[in-house]
């Protein structure tokens, strides 16, 4: 709950001071919008994370990029694979493989981006303090943000 309130909150607040210094960056394929709402999230997320679990990943951009786009897609299908199977089950065995592909694809990639050596730094205890501070900082932040 704390991380998806955390990501959500982030998402809203921070999605447009971070796509204002994403410019550069193209919108092929939705690349900008993709980078730019998980560079969103994973910003405001960091110092909570950092605080639970003491490891920082430099690969969960390239790792959400790549299956951010699916996301939807495997949603619904799974939806659909639970939906169909309360009404014929035999008719959500076929969208229930659909999803089992798209949900394989997802782990396939995050548990190759895992393997990498060094992708998970481990860090110092956070103090719950430290945290303290980093969300003052973001607040005044998006104050600043909004007095302009």
């Amino acid at each position: 709950f704390q991380l998806s309130f955390l990501a959500t909150f982030g998402l809203l607040y921070f999605t447009d001071p971070v796509a204002a210094r994403l410019q550069w960056l193209p919108e092929w394929g939705g690349l900008r919008g993709a980078a730019t709402s998980t560079l969103a999230t994973q910003i405001f997320v960091l110092p909570w994370l950092l605080y639970t679990t003491g490891e920082m990943s430099w690969v969960a951009l390239p790792v959400n990029l790549l299956v951010l786009a699916w996301v939807p897609l495997t949603m619904l299908l799974v939806f659909l694979t639970g939906l169909l199977a309360l009404i014929a089950p035999l008719l959500a065995w076929p969208v229930s493989i659909l999803a089992y592909l798209f949900l394989s694809y997802d782990l396939v990639v995050a548990k190759f981006f895992a393997t990498i050596p060094g992708a998970t730094w481990l860090l110092p205890a956070f103090p719950l303090w430290v945290v303290g501070l980093a969300y003052l900082g973001y607040a005044y932040f998006l104050y600043a943000q909004a007095k302009k």
